[in-house]
């Protein structure tokens, strides 16, 4: 029996509920837990941390990564701290840090998990909000806390200690990336990883070019990079688009500027004429001999259509021979 307590009406009562429910206060009786739902220890009924509760914070924005764990401290002592932490920032969630730590003096590596809290900023402002965090993990003897102030932007660590993040103040660590892991760690919430990456492309000199296709009787769109500085022909985008959508024909194309929001397909720098010739060649081949395999199987469909309506077309002969004789026996037993 689990005892929860009820303080709607006058007074407290003390009441037991089974394992797996909970009391409601509307109905003043036991209920069953919902799917995606917990009891905290004051009996009240909160969702369930998930990883897209927290990739819907940073799409929002105003949001941030804090502990109040240390290395020194005992488990017993950090749960306090954490439990702190959780009042003082309001509807945060729960998550596991995760890094790999080695030894000086073994050199072995081992993982090391920490809990930690991702906090929102609500109703205050980007620097108030900051400011709160920032003095938060001072306060808990913390190296650095994680900011994101944009909505899908990218996060910042701060240091929130002389030498915490070395010789620096602040270092840029990306944006939100759901199921990976970086050199560092990650945070776990229900065994789901995400972590802070940079995810940016070496500066090189090209033209973009978004082109619309067809392909398996689809309009498409993509991305096409090329390291040249002359605009590509149809041709040469045609080449490449294979590659990658085999039968694929390129419909219109032009230059713009990168969506960082869409794939881009990069194409590699030229290497020598004649190989790149042969290539080009080869590529045509399978095109061609693509196309020739679907002739043949639209004939194929073609002759079967054929074959089937001659075989409707006996079954219903052998119908009407059948009625005809049929008939002429009624008529000949009336006879």
């Amino acid at each position: 029996m689990v005892k929860f307590l009820n303080n709607k009406t006058h007074g407290i009562i003390l009441m037991a509920c089974p394992e797996g429910q909970y009391f409601c206060n509307d109905r003043q009786k036991c209920m069953p837990i919902p799917k995606g739902h917990k009891v905290r220890e004051d009996g009240e009924l909160v969702k369930e941390s998930s990883l897209n509760r927290i990739r819907s914070k940073s799409t929002k924005g105003g949001m941030a990564i804090i502990s109040a764990a240390r290395g020194d401290k005992s488990k017993k002592e950090n749960k306090k701290r954490d439990t702190k932490l959780g009042k003082r920032f309001p509807g945060s969630t729960r998550v596991k840090g995760k890094y790999t730590e080695k030894d000086d003096k073994t050199g072995k590596e081992r993982t090391v998990s920490e809990p930690s809290r991702v906090v929102t900023s609500g109703k205050l402002g980007k620097r108030k909000f900051a400011k709160k965090v920032k003095k938060a993990g001072k306060d808990y003897g913390q190296d650095s806390v994680l900011i994101q102030k944009k909505p899908k932007g990218s996060a910042t660590l701060h240091a929130t200690r002389k030498g915490g993040l070395g010789k620096d103040k602040r270092i840029k660590a990306g944006k939100f990336r759901a199921g990976r892991s970086n050199e560092y760690g990650h945070s776990e919430v229900k065994g789901k990883k995400f972590t802070y990456e940079a995810t940016t492309l070496p500066r090189r000199n090209g033209q973009t070019m978004y082109v619309t296709f067809t392909w398996r009787g689809k309009y498409m769109n993509i991305q096409m990079f090329f390291p040249s500085l002359n605009k590509p022909s149809k041709a040469e985008i045609q080449d490449e688009l294979v590659k990658v959508y085999p039968g694929a024909q390129c419909k219109y194309y032009y230059n713009s500027d990168r969506d960082p929001t869409e794939p881009l397909l990069q194409i590699g720098e030229e290497t020598d004429a004649v190989d790149r010739r042969a290539q080009q060649i080869a590529r045509r081949q399978f095109i061609l001999d693509r196309q020739k395999m679907t002739l043949r199987r639209k004939e194929m469909n073609q002759n079967k259509q054929a074959d089937k309506k001659k075989d409707l077309s006996s079954r219903s002969k052998e119908k009407e021979s059948q009625i005809t004789t049929a008939e002429s026996l009624i008529r000949h037993m009336r006879r």
